[in-house]
Parts: C-alpha cells; sequence; structure tokens
C-alpha cells in the first residue's frame, strides 16, 4: 500500500464555534424556590404556566397565544374535541412526501419481501454484498422515515395533549422495529392505528392495536393457530395493554386468551397486493386491511375466560373477550393510573387515580373524558412541575422552545438523538415500553447526555437547518435559535427562574467570553438559555462524587449480568441425562454428548451438558473450577410476567411484600460498604440501583464516552442544580465521561488486540474489565433479547447465538481482569426460565425455575450447586415448568456474605434493570488476525509497525469490502510497543473509524460524523464524515474547513464514479517556515483533482499546523 501520512477526524461541516449552551432540560423536580416574579407576562400565571407544560410536550408562542384566547376550560375542551390538530404546510408536506406515509401498506410490504428475497436467493459474491448492503439501506430508510413521521407530528402539532397521547400510548402499545417486517408497519402503526384513536375510546384502541399488523408480528400472535399455539400476545394483551398485574386473572386465562386469538393473523403478501378476495363471504372470515381471521386456523370450541363461558364463535370472541377485559374494574384502575403517572406524578395522589377510573368506567374507556377528569383537577395544578421528563419529552420540549414554530428541512438527527438517550422510537425490545419515571432517566450518564444535546440544539449547528441557505463562516445558520427574543421564553421561562439559576447564566455568559470571538458570543448567549426548555432547577459547583476515585486493590469485586427476557435454561444446561428433555423438545432437544460430533452437548458429568455454542469460552472456565451453575433457581413469583419479576428481583423484595422497599437492592448494598464504589453499565439507571439516597454514577460504553465541557464550563452547568436531588447526578455526569475516556482511551483499546472474540459483548465486557478493575468495585449490566417464542433454535439460531456471544464476553471479561479476576465474582441470572416443552413454534413460553451462573477465580466452581432433583414429568411445576428449590435471595446473600462479611438481615437484596441494548456489530477473529462480519464481507485487520530509532510506528488498518477492493489506512503511534500502538489506535478511533462504521456496518454516531448526501453524475451519494482532526500549539479550530465539502464535491462532479463505495483522505499541512504540503487520496490512490480543489481553498498562512479528514461515499441508488 502507499505510505500514508497520519490522520484523524474529517470534515467538520457542524463544528460548534468553541462554546457551551446550557442544558436544555426537565421539568423540576425540587420544590420550586422563591420565585424572582410571581407571574408572567400578559395575565399567564405560574400556575398557567405549569398547566400548558403538562398539556403538551412543550411551549412555543402559539399554544401561549390560543391559551390565553380561550382560557383554560376551553382550550382544554378544544383539545379534547380536535379541533386544532393543523400541522404547518411544510411539515404536513415533509410528512406526505415520505414513502412510508404515501406508498399503501400491502405496496411496502410486498416489496419488502420481495427485497429480502431477491437478498437471499443472490449467489454469494459482489452482487450479494451488493444487495446485502442496499437492503440493509432500505431497512433504515424505512425506520428512518417512520421515526420522522413521528417527530414532525410531536415538535409541530396543534394539538399538543393529542401529540403527547399518541406518544403515550406508543409506548404503552409498544412495538420493535427490528423484528422482522415491523419497521415496514411502523408508520402505519402510528398514522393509521394510534392517532385516529388518541383521544377516543379505549376499547378501539384495544381493537385497533390488536388488528395491526406492527402488533400482530412483534408479540407472535401470527404464529398463534389451531394446534400450534403461541401465549406472548394474550400474556402481554391483559399484563401490559388492559388490566395489569395482580388484577385477578390467571395462567388458565391467558390460555383462553391465547385460543380466543388462533387465527387471528396477516394476509398473504401477494394475495395483499393483488386485493385478492380469497376466503371473503365465507362464514366467519373477516378481513380488514392487512388483517385476517382465518377461522380454519381458529380453535373453535368453547372457553372459559375471565370466569366466563365464551361459545365457539370465531372472530366474535375476540370482540366478546375485548369487551369483557375492557369493562373490568381493573382495567379502569390500571388505565387511569398508567395517565396519572405520566402527567402528574410517579406516585400520583390514589383519589385523583380513583376519580379517573370512575369517569373511563362511567364513559365506557372515553379516553378524552378521563384526561378532562385528571387535568381539571386540583392535583394537577397542585403538581406543578415536578415530573421530569423522558428523553422523547426532553427533545421535543426543547425543539419547540428553540424553534418556536418553525419548520426545520432536516429532521433525521432527531431520531439520532433519541437513540443516544436511550430511547429510541420503536427501539423497545421487551413489549413493556420504555420507562416513564422519573428514576429511570435522572442518572449521570443521562443527565451528562442531556447537557450534550442542549448544547447541540442551542447551537443551531446540528443539521437541522441543513439545505435551508448559506451559511457565513463565523455566523450562527439563518434559523438558528434566538431563546432570549422568543415570547415563551419572555413569557414563560424568564419569570420562573430562580435567582440562582439567574446567577448561574450571568456567570456563563462572562465565563465563556475570554476566548471567543464576537460572533461566537452571540451564538453562546442563545444557547445557554435552553437552560428553562422545560424548567431548570439549579445547582452546585463540580465535584467527583466518592464513587469516581479509585477502589482499594485486592477488594471484592462483584458484576451483576441480567438477562433480560427469561432465558431458555434447558438449552444452556441440558439435562442429557433425560429422556423425558428429548421427548418434550423434538425440534429443540441438544444431542446427548457424542464424540466426533460438534452439535452435541459437551459432558459436564453423566446427566447434564453443555450448549457446544459455549464449548471454547463457558466451558475452559468450568473445567478449572472458575464456573459453577445453580438450577432450580429463581423467585416465589408465578405471574411468569418479564417486568413485575424483574422489578421483585431488582427490589430484593419477597412476593407479596411489594411496597416495603423503596429502593433497589444493590443501592442498599452499596450503602452498607465502605471502599466498594459501584456504577451501572446502562443508558439509564436500573431499579436495582435506584433509591440509594444518592447518585451512583451509569454509563454506557457502546460508544466514545468523551467529555464535551472543560472544569470551567462544567462547573457552570453544575451549578444550576444546587440544593436539588439531581446535583450529584449533575456532577458525576459531567466527571464522568472525562474519567472513563482517559482509562478507556488507552486500556480498553490495547485489551481489545488478541481478544477472544469481537462480538458485542465481547468487546462492551472488556471495557467493563478495565473500571471494575481500576475504579469499581459493584457493578450491573444487563442484555436483552432472551425472549423467544418462535423459532428458538437449539445449537443455531437466535437462543445459540446470544448464549454464544454472552459466554465470549465473560471469557473476554475473565482475561482482561488479569490478575484481578481471583477477586471478582459474577453472578448471571434471568427474571425465570421457559416452558420445559417447546410449543407448536418451535419456540418456548414463560415458565418458572432458571439456572443462575456464578463464575470467578475463587469460587467453588467445576459443579452444580444447590438443591435439585430428577428431570421428569412428575417433577414439573404444574406440569410445565422446572420448580424453584434455590430462592435467588439465598444464593445472594451467601455470595455477599462471603464477599464483604454481610449478612442476610443486612441485605435485603437485589438487582438491576434496563435492557442492555446489543450492538449493531458483531465481528469474529479468525486465526490470522481478521474480523469477519458473519464469516463474510467486510472484513478488517490492524498491523503495528515499530518506528526505528524513536521514531514513530504506524498502524496499518485494512478494511476489505470484497475480493477485489480494500481500504487502507495508516496511523502514527508515537511511543515504543504497546505504547505507541495504542497512540495510533486512538488515532484511529478520533478518525476513520465512525465514517467506516457507518458506511460498512451501518452504525451512525451523529456526534462524531457528519452524514450529508451529494448528487455526482445521475446517481446519490450518501457521505460519511467526521471532523476535521487539527494538529499544532496555534491551531485549535479552522473556520474555512466548513469550504472543503464543496470544494471536494465539486471535484467529484468531473469523476466517472463506479457505482460501490468510495473513500477519501484529505491532509493538508502547514509548516512554520511557511511550506505547504496537501494531497487527497481518491481510493487509496493520489487523486489530483482533488489535492488541487484543496490548495485552492483560504489556508492561514502564519502557524505550524496539520488538517487530516477521511470521508465515505456510498452510492444510494443501485
Amino acid at each position: 500500500m502507499p505510505a500514508a501520512p497520519t490522520h484523524r477526524r474529517s470534515l467538520a461541516l457542524g463544528l460548534l464555534l468553541g462554546c457551551l449552551p446550557a442544558l436544555a432540560g426537565a421539568e423540576q423536580i425540587a420544590p420550586p424556590r422563591a420565585p424572582v416574579a410571581t407571574a408572567a407576562a400578559d395575565g399567564l400565571s405560574r400556575s398557567d404556566i405549569a398547566w400548558l407544560r403538562r398539556d403538551g410536550f412543550g411551549l412555543d408562542s402559539a399554544t401561549l397565544a390560543r391559551y390565553r384566547r380561550l382560557g383554560r376550560t376551553r382550550f382544554l375542551d378544544e383539545q379534547l374535541a380536535g379541533r386544532d390538530d393543523a400541522l404547518p404546510p411544510q411539515v404536513a408536506a415533509q410528512i406526505q412526501a415520505l414513502p412510508v406515509v404515501n406508498t399503501p401498506l400491502p405496496v411496502l410490504w410486498a416489496d419488502f419481501q420481495a427485497r429480502g428475497k431477491q437478498l437471499k436467493d443472490t449467489p454469494a459474491g459482489p452482487a450479494k454484498d451488493a444487495a446485502r448492503k442496499a437492503f440493509q439501506q432500505y431497512r433504515r430508510d424505512l425506520y428512518r422515515q417512520a421515526a420522522q413521521a413521528e417527530l414532525l407530528h410531536a415538535v409541530y402539532g396543534g394539538d399538543q395533549l393529542k401529540e403527547q397521547m399518541v406518544w403515550f400510548w406508543l409506548n404503552h402499545f409498544s412495538v420493535y422495529a427490528d423484528k422482522g417486517p415491523v419497521r415496514v408497519f411502523a408508520a402505519d402503526y402510528e398514522e393509521r392505528v394510534i392517532r385516529p384513536r388518541a383521544l377516543g375510546k379505549f376499547r378501539d384502541l384495544v381493537m385497533a392495536t390488536l388488528q395491526s399488523p406492527a402488533m400482530l408480528v412483534f408479540l407472535d400472535n401470527v404464529h398463534n393457530v389451531r394446534g400450534k399455539t403461541n401465549e406472548n400476545y394474550a400474556r402481554e394483551l391483559m399484563e401490559l395493554h388492559t388490566l395489569g398485574v395482580g388484577s385477578g386473572y390467571t395462567q388458565a386465562d391467558v390460555q383462553q386468551l391465547m385460543r380466543i386469538l388462533t387465527g387471528a393473523g396477516l394476509v398473504p403478501p401477494k394475495l395483499a397486493l393483488r386485493g385478492g378476495r380469497r376466503g371473503r363471504g365465507r362464514p366467519g372470515f373477516v378481513r380488514d386491511g392487512l388483517f385476517q381471521f382465518n377461522p380454519d386456523r381458529h380453535d373453535s370450541g368453547d372457553k372459559n375466560f375471565l370466569g366466563q363461558t365464551i361459545r365457539g364463535s370465531g372472530y366474535a370472541e375476540i370482540e366478546q373477550a375485548v369487551d369483557l377485559i375492557v369493562r373490568q374494574p381493573a382495567c379502569a384502575h390500571f388505565i387511569s393510573q398508567q395517565l396519572a403517572e405520566y402527567f402528574i406524578a410517579d406516585r400520583p395522589p390514589p383519589a385523583l387515580v380513583d376519580a379517573m377510573a370512575r369517569t373511563f368506567q362511567r364513559s365506557d374507556g372515553d379516553i378524552a373524558a378521563v384526561l378532562r377528569t385528571m387535568l381539571l383537577s386540583k392535583d394537577a395544578a397542585a403538581a406543578g412541575g415536578r415530573k421530569f421528563k423522558d428523553p422523547m419529552r426532553f427533545l421535543v420540549s426543547a425543539m419547540r422552545l428553540a424553534y418556536d414554530g418553525r419548520p426545520v428541512p432536516n429532521t433525521e438527527p432527531l431520531a439520532n438523538w433519541l437513540r443516544q438517550m436511550g430511547e429510541p422510537l420503536y427501539g423497545r425490545i421487551t413489549p413493556d415500553g420504555w420507562p416513564l419515571d422519573s428514576a429511570s432517566w435522572t442518572g449521570s450518564g443521562q443527565m451528562s447526555k442531556r447537557f450534550d444535546f442542549a448544547r447541540v440544539i442551542g447551537s443551531g449547528r446540528n443539521r437541522l437547518l441543513a439545505g435551508d441557505g448559506a451559511q457565513v463562516a463565523g455566523d450562527p445558520p439563518p434559523g438558528a435559535p434566538d431563546i432570549r427574543g422568543s415570547a415563551p421564553y419572555r413569557d414563560a421561562i424568564a419569570p420562573t427562574l430562580s435567582g440562582a439559576t439567574r446567577a448561574a447564566l450571568a456567570k456563563a455568559k462572562n465565563a465563556f467570553v475570554p476566548k471567543a470571538t464576537t460572533a461566537e458570543v452571540s451564538v453562546m448567549n442563545r444557547r445557554e438559555f435552553l437552560l428553562a426548555a422545560a424548567g431548570a432547577a439549579a445547582a452546585s459547583t463540580l465535584s467527583f462524587s466518592g464513587r469516581l476515585f479509585a477502589a482499594p486493590a485486592g477488594s471484592p469485586r462483584f458484576l451483576l449480568v441480567f438477562l433480560r427476557g427469561g432465558y431458555d435454561c434447558n438449552n444452556l444446561l441440558v439435562p442429557c441425562g433425560s429422556d423425558f428433555y428429548y421427548e418434550s423438545r423434538p425440534t429443540l432437544a441438544i444431542a446427548k454428548p457424542e464424540p466426533g460430533n460438534p452439535d452435541s452437548a459437551v459432558a459436564l458429568d453423566a446427566n447434564w451438558g453443555l450448549n457446544p455454542v459455549v464449548r471454547d469460552s463457558l466451558y475452559p472456565l468450568w473445567q478449572k473450577k472458575q464456573l459453577a451453575f445453580v438450577p432450580f433457581a429463581g423467585t416465589n413469583d408465578l405471574s411468569r410476567s418479564h417486568f413485575e419479576t424483574q422489578d421483585h428481583i431488582e427490589r430484593g423484595e419477597p412476593l407479596g411484600h411489594e411496597t416495603s422497599y423503596r429502593s433497589g437492592f444493590l443501592a442498599r448494598l452499596s450503602g452498607l460498604l465502605n471502599g466498594a464504589p459501584a456504577i451501572a453499565f446502562t443508558n439509564d439507571l436500573p431499579l436495582s440501583f435506584q433509591g440509594a439516597g444518592r447518585d451512583i454514577p451509569n454509563i454506557s460504553l457502546k460508544g466514545d464516552p468523551r467529555a464535551h465541557f472543560n472544569e470551567r464550563q462544567a462547573a457552570i452547568l453544575s451549578g444550576m442544580y444546587k440544593g436539588t436531588p439531581l446535583a450529584q447526578a449533575t456532577a458525576d455526569g459531567l466527571a464522568l465521561p472525562k474519567t472513563v475516556s482517559a482509562d478507556l482511551r488507552h486500556e480498553m483499546v490495547a485489551a481489545s488486540r488478541g481478544a477472544p472474540s469481537a462480538h458485542n459483548f465481547a468487546a462492551e465486557t472488556q471495557r467493563i474489565a478495565t473500571l471494575m478493575r481500576d475504579q469499581y468495585r459493584l457493578g450491573f449490566v444487563d442484555v436483552g433479547g432472551w425472549d423467544t417464542h418462535v423459532d428458538q433454535g437449539s445449537t443455531r439460531g437466535g437462543l445459540a447465538n446470544n448464549l454464544k456471544n454472552l459466554g465470549e464476553g465473560l471469557a473476554a471479561y475473565a482475561d482482561a481482569l488479569g490478575d484481578a479476576w481471583n477477586d471478582t465474582t459474577v453472578v448471571v441470572l434471568s427474571e425465570f426460565g421457559r416452558t420445559f416443552r417447546e410449543n407448536g413454534d418451535k419456540g418456548t413460553d414463560h415458565g418458572h425455575g432458571t439456572v443462575h451462573w456464578v463464575l470467578g477465580g475463587q469460587v467453588a466452581g467445576g459443579r452444580l450447586a444447590g438443591a435439585q432433583l430428577a428431570v421428569n414429568q412428575q417433577n414439573l411445576l404444574q406440569n410445565r415448568d422446572y420448580p424453584v428449590l434455590n430462592d435467588y435471595r439465598d444464593v445472594l446473600g451467601g455470595l455477599f456474605a462471603r464477599l464483604w462479611g454481610l449478612n442476610r438481615s443486612q441485605l435485603q437484596t437485589k438487582y438491576l434493570l434496563r435492557l442492555f441494548e446489543r450492538h449493531d456489530v458483531a465481528l469474529d477473529a479468525d486465526e490470522d488476525g481478521w474480523l469477519t462480519t458473519d464469516g463474510d464481507f467486510p472484513t478488517v485487520r490492524a498491523q503495528w509497525h515499530e518506528g526505528a530509532a524513536g521514531a514513530p510506528g504506524h498502524l496499518d488498518i485494512d478494511v476489505v469490502l470484497s475480493e477485489e477492493r480494500c481500504i487502507e489506512e495508516s496511523f502514527a503511534g508515537h511511543g515504543a510497543g504497546a505504547d505507541g500502538c495504542a497512540a495510533a489506535l486512538r488515532a484511529f478511533e478520533q478518525s476513520a473509524l465512525h465514517a467506516l462504521l457507518a458506511a460498512c456496518w451501518y452504525v451512525t454516531d451523529e456526534r462524531k460524523l457528519t452524514i450529508t448526501a451529494w448528487e455526482i453524475g445521475v446517481r446519490t451519494w450518501d457521505v460519511f464524515a467526521a471532523p476535521f482532526t487539527l494538529h499544532g500549539a496555534d491551531i485549535t479550530e479552522l473556520e474555512m474547513l466548513e469550504q472543503v465539502p464543496a470544494a471536494i464535491e465539486s471535484a467529484l462532479q468531473r469523476e466517472a464514479l463506479t457505482p460501490e463505495l468510495h473513500w477519501l483522505r484529505l491532509v493538508y499541512r502547514k509548516t512554520a517556515d511557511g511550506e505547504a504540503r496537501c494531497e487527497v487520496l481518491l481510493d487509496n490512490e493520489p487523486w489530483a483533482a482533488g489535492t488541487l480543489a484543496l490548495t485552492a481553498l483560504a489556508w492561514p498562512q502564519d502557524g505550524d499546523y496539520s488538517a487530516h479528514g477521511f470521508v465515505v461515499l456510498d452510492v444510494r441508488d443501485y
């Protein structure tokens, strides 16, 4: 490969001006301080403002004017009647232009199926690579458009109460876009299922979701047919959608509702596209859009459901069952409780919930009537602004305040920001929806992200205004937020700010001035006022909490790994000595140990074996006696509810004492221990660590946790929360990225070389190991994707892949800890096991007893621990599940007693929460050091070359796209051996990595690269570029870099680019003696036209500096 100069980040189209916006954040969660003013302008009282902020996502000028004109009651009644649901014409046109909105659903689905089949049928080779890439881009576009439609409605909808209810119901009746073709149906689900019924009758909403393709696919009812039943949707319909756990229904009711729902599915795609009428006119056959009830697939026998006999009558059974459910008093109370928790408080007044439930029953489930009861109650006014916003409400309210009704041409960044805050639209893997309580979103990791996005929104340099006119270097973009001049700020925000907040804002204006230009100051002042987007509280000086300092060496370490979804323990720890196991699982059973058969179980003893997918990861730990299994373990909770059981475990409470604890068991444990700092490796703080009475930091390690604020800036931001419950979380949120980044940029990169696997969890556990080794002693991480109702597989398939990745991750964790592994204990558990018998869809349903894992350098492993019994039909619980013989509290209590000398009465126990969202890139390492993607292209390899005689070494990075094409990059590393290599890897991380991830693996982080589109020739190209990396003592930014994209795009117009991936490296070097050198490489080769274009720009003539960029172009139309 050609000798390549070093380089880091790429094109800085969205560079901020080196100054900070303040927090655009959440509503106050502390009691309001004495106000500077008692009322807002034009007669709006503090009560009016608080009520308006509760009624809608956030304030804008139109909302304030309408409220002044109508008054509270008329304003509410007009919203409930849907009289002002109009969108600005430009926004309405944006939504209608989206293919997922304007294309008939049968056409979208048929196109999705056809593209998938085309990919499957394409022979391996370059054509398949192109087809796979095109299909991934197509899937990504479907999701982006669905998210864009909902966000545009939320930000610009005239009826903000309805918009809040659309979001509430989307989360309540949650669906997951990444499951099968759900992303095809997502926009229709919001636009035609939820939105028209958001304020109507609850019964109609339940029936619409029941018949929606998105829900039928997500919760597997498309597979629920006579003779091959699946109970997934039946359970969640009652548990999550209507009645709630503990409302009186039984497991028998779940199974009866499952029978009632048999035959409710979808029209076959080809028939839907043709608009065929097959089956119409036949008795009992029902067709509505893509929904189809097929009596031939229905269990037509009588059912006894919720104490009532429902005669076999086909589709009418479903209607009768839904009527019976929604008329239960439990349904009225459950929905009223959910609404009051969302709008009023995490623990709303019981009298208010009772009043809402009475309205629900009296009005036959009229949602608008229930809302009217709630919003005109004294409790709605008394609650004020003390409800912390989840990321969706935070983002939408910030946008409404910042842009005040002005449409933005590009809303794609909004969906990406939601993803980075941990709440992506249609992104909840489990069907319980995102948590909407304050505690779930007030951790230090979440606070850090909100500061970052307030800065991005407030600056105006955020791609929201892309394509909206020319931008003058150094000036804010046209239409950038002008918070101080807006009516919402003047009339509703400024009068309510406390003296401390005003002082912090004034200090911010002064503190950011010294190195800022006049133009920068004007932008900066606007950004700082985003603090009040949802009513910020005020704060303390920045300080590290005690949990951020290093823990003493040699002290015990404990990591809890929570497998969310209920994993099938019977196909991990295989009861291969049981004939009943093989009778019960005709397609799922793993073969008995057999020499020479790689798909047979790995024998542990005469009765038990391991799934062979963990042969190379967990089995070596077993052989070294560093792994033990505890079968027949779990809780005494027989609800078989994911979410109820997870909460019981995380609170560490016995069944029947649900209100005895107001904290998680790990939070209580951390309070008992001295010198045992705690951390959650999650986007939001899990229930296990909630209620500690102080901040426990949380941070997701999926990306680069870099700090965006210097100490002075962080101190000002921290100062806005002085004296509030968020003070410590704010301080830790600002400090933790800086601390973690300093450690991980060296440690985790070096650790990842030579690791046993580069799979998602393996890479993550190595990062966790770095922090657990040096700083923390109590840790938590969770992993999702274990709910396997359909097509579970045995040694191949979804469960096997998850087990393989998990095993490799734990092996990597042990290896990365080094000697600290001897002081470490890891416990892996899940809320429950699965049914012992497989179901009709080659999967398993919710069970009871499970298998816990205990790992560590000094555990008494190589054995099965705890009480056990023979695996046969007679010993099953309710003739379906493993019984629980070993209570999880006893397992953990014994471990904690050994580790810290604690007794059972001190513990009161456990657990952590929150889905550990899996990263999108899974790589396997082969014997030559190549990291492959599912055994296919792209593949990547790094090779370090030591420098001679003290000179820098260099790291070669090769990304092979196909047999003929390879991206060749090289990065300098100062230092000898591992130090030099680590420095070069850091350079790679800061520059080319994120553009490569976006273009080759479809993983984007818009904080670290700019994504745009160029029209070159007859084709459209997606362009992925990270900010330029600058070097030089006198250079911190170059405003002229904003001219680079246009110059390069213009030069490319003269090139005949083939319709495939292309990449550019751009380097400009200026020495103190005036010598300048410029080089642009296109597809690894010198590109004269690009070099001339780059040289012609107005580079500064003074100073010694260099600028390096990297850009990848991916053709959009094949």
